[in-house]
């Protein structure tokens, strides 16, 4: 058994013909894949007998075969690529949201959301507008972290219990 679990980030899942969030800072590109390359990531991980794991696992102990597989930001490719091929492949996903950018072009809306969470996907916060915390003050963050979980709780209407930091 090993003791830190191993997880795969990513931002986009990223088709041929994708449109780019306008709102998306630069660097995010870095943790984007292809679709074609995401499959394939799906296809190895399956054929070697990895499987995904929620939050909601006994975080104690990790086996080397265990992986989160997480998604930051909340883009549309989100749901209309990866989800498609975590359920082909019967993987999970965690997928942390910027609450302010839901519904914007180039982000998932409520529908797409709620999709992923009757899919079984773990949904989670990424702040309210994606501010780098370390920026912040200590009652900026306090409401930059409660204002996220408040409003994706409200709309949701499921407990939001994880946070990617931005």
């Amino acid at each position: 058994m090993i003791t830190q679990p191993t997880v795969l980030m990513y931002h986009g899942i990223i088709a041929a013909d994708a449109v780019i969030p306008a709102e998306r800072e630069t660097g995010a590109e870095l943790y984007d894949v292809t679709t074609e390359n995401f499959r394939a990531q799906l296809a190895h991980l399956k054929a070697h007998d990895y499987r995904t794991i929620t939050i909601h696992k006994n975080l104690d102990v990790f086996s080397s075969q265990e992986i989160f597989l997480t998604f930051d930001d909340g883009e549309m490719n989100n749901c209309t690529m990866a989800l498609p091929l975590l359920r082909e492949f019967g993987f999970v996903g965690h997928f942390f949201l910027i609450a302010k950018r839901i519904g914007k072009e180039g982000y998932m809306g409520w529908e797409e959301i709620r999709r992923l969470t009757v899919a079984g996907m773990i949904v989670g916060s990424h702040g309210f507008s994606h501010e780098i915390l370390t920026n912040l003050q200590d009652t900026q963050i306090q409401e930059e972290l409660t204002a996220s979980k408040r409003y994706l709780e409200r709309n949701l209407g499921i407990s939001v219990e994880i946070l990617s930091i931005p």
